[in-house]
């Protein structure tokens, strides 16, 4: 019942702090209204009418302490969002902006069919959209990258837990057998021009606790070796791909982010997009907390530019 979900759900007029950080920001398709969250002492919903600049709250929401995820504008006017209780449990709304209603407010398990929804680049972050329909997705098999940049592509395979790079027909770089790799990407990682394999993975540590870890190979100074490995991640990677998702020109690292606390195989958290700054990875960009998984970068709009897309559940 709506009653006991949101007994006291209103829409108030606010001015929020200068200081509050905006996260999870997206615009309606008309580019009338302007949605975003914030957490502080506690997390709150916001929206915002462009040509006014008038700032209203949405209030009165269950939980003040846990945090809002996934909007998604369905219409210029109907706001759709997540706040999930626990882990696996979370409620779903549905919020008419322009008459100030709350249309749906429905608990649900995470075992709810999934949806695909896109991410693209605004002046804001990623605006987010649900998809009507899967989108086609790549097969999946071999990937091919000219690392020695001599016009004659490698492959790369991934099989079982270990990643093998072949140049006509022999091996010429293995992963280490410790290594558990969990996914792997290909591209132009350091923007230089030149290809290079990413892969994630998982390695122990001194104390013998299993820990997320990018690592970057290519081929430089004649021969093919590690260019570079991260640090263990403070939240461990769960997909990841590379490509040009804001059409600047350079490429961003998307990854998904799990949980150290939950298995391997568990559905990420955090969207994130990142961007080599010559000795490491540097964050661009960060979802509000969800349950996604499947990361692909497609052009879903015909308008040629990449856009991120996930399943979320």
């Amino acid at each position: 019942m709506l009653a006991e979900v949101a007994p006291d759900f209103q829409v108030v007029a606010v001015q929020p702090a200068p200081d509050l950080v905006r996260d999870e920001v997206v615009v309606n398709p008309a580019g009338t209204y302007r949605a975003f969250t914030g957490c502080a002492e506690t997390c709150r919903i916001f929206f915002e009418a462009i040509a006014t600049g008038k700032v209203f709250e949405i209030q009165g929401l269950p939980l003040p302490w846990r945090p809002f995820s996934a909007l998604v504008w369905v219409t210029d006017d109907i706001l759709v969002f997540d706040r999930w209780s626990q882990p696996h449990y979370g409620i779903h709304y549905a919020v008419d902006v322009g008459e100030r209603t709350l249309l749906v407010a429905a608990p649900f398990p995470d075992e709810v069919p999934a949806a695909w929804v896109s991410f693209e680049a605004t002046p804001d972050g990623y605006a987010a959209t649900l998809l009507d329909s899967p989108p086609d997705l790549p097969s999946a098999g071999p990937f091919s990258a000219d690392l020695d940049a001599d016009g004659e592509p490698e492959r790369v395979y991934w099989e079982g837990e270990r990643v093998r790079v072949e140049r006509g027909g022999e091996a010429v770089w293995e992963s280490e057998p410790e290594w558990r790799v969990v996914d792997v990407a290909v591209g132009d990682f350091f923007n230089d021009y030149r290809q290079e394999v990413l892969l994630a993975m998982w390695k122990d540590d001194a104390a013998g606790v299993p820990r997320s870890h990018p690592f970057i190979m290519g081929h430089r100074h004649g021969r093919y070796d590690l260019l570079w490995g991260g640090s263990a991640v403070a939240d461990p990677i769960r997909d990841l791909d590379l490509g040009d998702v804001d059409g600047d020109g350079q490429n961003e690292l998307v990854v998904l982010e799990g949980s150290y606390d939950e298995p391997q195989d568990a559905p990420a958290h955090f969207l994130t997009v990142w961007r080599w700054n010559g000795w490491g990875f540097t964050l661009l960009w960060r979802s509000a907390e969800g349950c996604y998984e499947s990361l692909h970068l497609l052009d879903v709009d015909g308008d040629g530019e990449l856009e991120i897309v996930v399943r979320r559940r």
